[in-house]
């Protein structure tokens, strides 16, 4: 549900006070932000995702879209207008419905900074995705309870994925516009669960919402739990106070894994991590100073991004799949500095560095894998 990784105590969901089951799981940081449209960080995200619907979703482990709080959709033969239909019935937790008035209500929030809930919040992604406010949709319209249009200014190949979105999720209009603030601590959705507690810094707790039009939840109750200290994580865990761990250090997985009780599940990472360097400003518009500046102050650094990657190779700039990467950089000017950072991120493991031309022209530099001669 939650995680990347994840380290499952065998007979998780025990019964508490409640007749359906109850999981505990714990992860190093708490969410920042449970309003979706304004949140900007995964731990926050994977809440949300729980307490709203999109219109759209990925397809569990793929990119494929599915259908959500829409039924179906179609698009006209030039790609500008999108037509949902939604499922008819759907319904927020507190009972106002989710219909095309409030798709619409949320979309306007979203584009229109004039709009009475829009507030002063920044709407990161929307303005990534969509070009500003009001960006690339220009009109919403709600012709009927069941219908959304959607009209851009021009074709957007990517549109059924951006709204698919975590930041897209529908929300009940009433409660963000009795009070937004308190929206971003208590959202209210049409989804599997509410939000029943949220104590900062310390646990969030989610209760099966019985207004969900989907698949019963497997957990009546759902405690969300802030460990900052993996290793105190690891030690609840296999004390049996925790269900479930999700950030569990590299090196304690394989001892977990040899623990009975604790089953590890592991699923492809989507994130990208990756290191900046602006060239147009002091120091780094020299590429000589560049290079310094990464020997003298980031060294210790590239240790720390090793040690938190140690189950695959090191990398500098960019975690992805196999924990496989390279350092790019798009102007030939900087090969000097890019060789040097691929250089110390993986000469100092045991493998070379080749440097590849990809079709677009961008430059990648390669760990091989090979023994240093």
């Amino acid at each position: 549900m939650f995680a990347a990784l994840a380290l499952v105590a065998a007979g998780a969901g025990a019964s508490g006070a409640d007749s359906a089951p109850r999981l505990v799981m714990a992860r190093v940081k708490d969410a920042l932000d449970l309003d979706p449209a304004h949140a900007v960080e995964s731990r926050s995200f994977n809440i949300t995702n729980e307490v709203l619907q999109n219109l759209v979703a990925f397809k569990p482990g793929s990119f494929e879209i599915v259908g959500d709080a829409a039924r179906s959709w179609s698009v006209s033969p030039d790609g500008k207008t999108w037509t949902f239909e939604l499922v008819p019935g759907l319904a927020f937790s507190d009972g106002t419905p989710l219909d095309a008035a409030a798709v619409k209500f949320n979309f306007d929030r979203w584009r229109l900074p004039a709009h009475p809930a829009h507030g002063r919040f920044l709407y990161t992604y929307y303005s990534s995705d969509f070009g500003g406010f009001p960006g690339l949709i220009a009109d919403v319209r709600a012709p009927s309870p069941t219908r959304v249009v959607i009209a851009l200014t021009k074709p957007l190949g990517p549109f059924l994925r951006d709204i698919a979105e975590p930041s897209f999720a529908i929300g009940s209009p009433q409660a963000i516009s009795a009070d937004p603030v308190r929206f971003e601590r208590e959202p209210v959705g049409s989804g599997p669960y509410t939000v029943a507690e949220w104590v900062k810094n310390d646990h969030i707790t989610l209760r099966a919402n019985p207004r969900y039009a989907g698949p019963k939840p497997g957990y009546g109750t759902v405690v969300v739990r802030a460990v900052p200290d993996p290793a105190a994580g690891v030690r609840l865990l296999r004390d049996g106070a925790i269900d479930m761990l999700t950030d569990a250090p590299p090196a304690a997985v394989a001892a977990l894994r040899a623990q009975p009780g604790i089953a590890v599940a592991e699923q492809p990472s989507n994130n990208v991590s990756y290191l900046d360097l602006n060239v147009q400003r002091k120091p780094f518009g020299d590429v000589q100073r560049r290079i310094e500046a990464i020997l003298r102050n980031k060294l210790r650094r590239l240790d720390a991004v090793r040690q938190a990657v140690e189950s695959g190779p090191a990398t500098v700039v960019e975690i992805a799949d196999r924990v496989f990467s390279r350092v790019m950089l798009q102007h030939q000017r900087s090969f000097a500095l890019a060789e040097t950072l691929a250089h110390i991120a993986y000469l100092r493991h045991d493998g070379v560095v080749e440097r590849r031309v990809r079709p677009d022209g961008i430059y990648e530099w390669y760990a091989t894998g090979k023994a240093i001669p």
